[in-house]
């Protein structure tokens, strides 16, 4: 199942399947075998506690990536700024300062 596999990332190079069906199992306080049963799509049922658990996994992957993007745009705005610091500061004033106002009103 794709969300067992998603608790066993990161994945590095080369990782057996084994070493990742071990942490996935770890990182959910799960038995090897019942992720293994999991990952292989070899159980007969997920219980509601074991879904919750999957998608707490999932969430959180999710607001990470959203947290990184978050940064990202930050950082391309600060840069934006200071290209228009640099160029022009009087003709982008009205750019700059609308720019000053989303960064210091962001955090």
């Amino acid at each position: 199942m794709r969300l067992v596999k998603l608790a066993a990332e990161p994945r590095p190079v080369g990782d057996s399947v084994s070493a990742a069906i071990g942490r996935a199992a770890k990182r959910l306080d799960w038995s090897y075998a019942r992720a293994g049963d999991i990952w292989y799509g070899e159980a007969r049922r997920i219980d509601w506690r074991e879904m919750d658990a999957l998608r707490a996994i999932e969430q959180e992957r999710d607001h990470a990536a959203e947290r990184a993007e978050q940064r990202r745009h930050m950082q391309q705005l600060h840069a934006l700024r200071a290209k228009l610091q640099f160029n022009d500061p009087d003709f982008h004033a009205a750019d700059i300062d609308a720019i000053s106002w989303l960064l210091d009103h962001h955090r």
